[in-house]
């Protein structure tokens, strides 16, 4: 579902003798495009194409491999899998290993990101329907905004609360789906726990993605590298909850079998792989808005997903919702332009 992120100073991603590397060399195959390039607006609507409906319909696959997978080894796996063919990726582009100091300099990002993060999610999952631990997740860009202005001291606009306030309007009245989780029914004091879990995501990729806008600069990095560091990190955290309960014994290679298996290798290549590198370019160069404009969008894609994949209800309100979600993702491109932010700097790339 999402995010890992960039280190800071290059420490995972700098060439040899800790010199940067250029911008152009994050990702295979991508060269650099001036800030004229017909190309800018295309590069940000992938990056935005991805983290929003890859992930909107990452919340489906997470369910389907809770059905045949324990939750957090399952995430364990995949964090795993997906970090280690980044670094592997990075070094097959000619970047050094990662430093043992670039290793725990992305121990705070990636676990607020990953662990706390995904965690949360997946805890949610189990109690609660998909959708709805989606539509928790629009609670996001708030905390997101607050904590920008709370550690950048940087003014933020009208249209910027604008953006969280009809985000969160919208996917409260997409909300009126009822339900319940994977496991079934769940008393009411669990069904309480999963919405404070939910909760505690968002509050934990607002963290971690304003702690992440601060390692902007200086310099280009490698964001393979940085998201294959952050993503070991998700790896560590979700092995560690795994053990606590018991998980590793009951894996089971049947488990493997059927869309769980199938849901995991989603969860693996698209959700972490693309999606987390999408989400760290987005985040570092655009602002809060917009990197956070998947919250307002993921739960409508959520809830439509999970209604036809997983027999969710739909409330009355999805229409109306979906419109405000729509207000919302404008309102945030209105402040980034406002505040003079690129989508892709002169000579940037991927």
């Amino acid at each position: 579902m999402r995010m890992a992120a960039p280190a800071a100073r290059g420490e995972g991603g700098s060439g040899a003798g800790g010199q940067a590397l250029p911008a152009a060399a994050a990702l295979p195959g991508v060269a650099p495009i001036g800030a004229a390039s017909p190309a800018r607006a295309l590069v940000l609507a992938l990056h935005l194409g991805v983290v929003w409906f890859v992930w909107g319909t990452s919340y489906v696959a997470i369910a389907w491999t809770i059905e045949g997978l324990p939750p957090f080894a399952a995430a364990a796996l995949r964090f795993a899998l997906a970090g280690t063919a980044l670094l592997v990726l990075a070094r097959w582009r000619g970047l050094p290993w990662p430093r043992l100091r670039g290793v725990v300099r992305a121990a705070p990002v990636g676990l607020l990101l990953m662990g706390l993060g995904d965690g949360g999610v997946i805890w949610a999952t189990q109690y609660l329907p998909s959708g709805q631990v989606a539509v928790l997740g629009a609670t996001t860009p708030l905390f997101m905004v607050l904590m920008v202005w709370v550690l950048e001291r940087g003014a933020v606009g009208p249209a910027a609360w604008l953006a969280a306030a009809c985000g969160i309007a919208g996917t409260v009245l997409v909300a009126g789906a009822g339900g319940e989780g994977v496991l079934g029914p769940a008393p009411p004091g669990r069904r309480a726990a999963a919405f404070a879990a939910a909760l505690a995501s968002a509050a934990g990729w607002a963290l971690g993605s304003a702690l992440l806008r601060r390692e902007r600069e200086p310099g280009p990095r490698s964001l393979l590298a940085a998201t294959g560091l952050h993503l070991m990190w998700g790896a560590v955290a979700m092995a560690v909850l795994a053990a606590g309960r018991g998980e590793w014994g009951a894996l089971e290679l049947g488990g493997f079998a059927g869309r769980a298996g199938l849901a995991l290798g989603y969860l693996t290549v698209f959700s972490c792989v693309l999606g987390f590198t999408s989400y760290a370019w987005l985040v570092r160069h655009t602002g809060p808005a917009l990197a956070g404009s998947f919250a307002y969008v993921n739960p409508v894609v959520a809830l439509w997903a999970g209604h036809l994949a997983l027999g969710e209800p739909l409330g009355p309100g999805v229409l109306a919702g979906t419109a405000l979600v729509l207000l919302a993702v404008l309102a945030a491109r209105h402040e980034e332009r406002r505040r003079g932010v690129h989508d892709l700097p002169p000579g940037g790339g991927l």
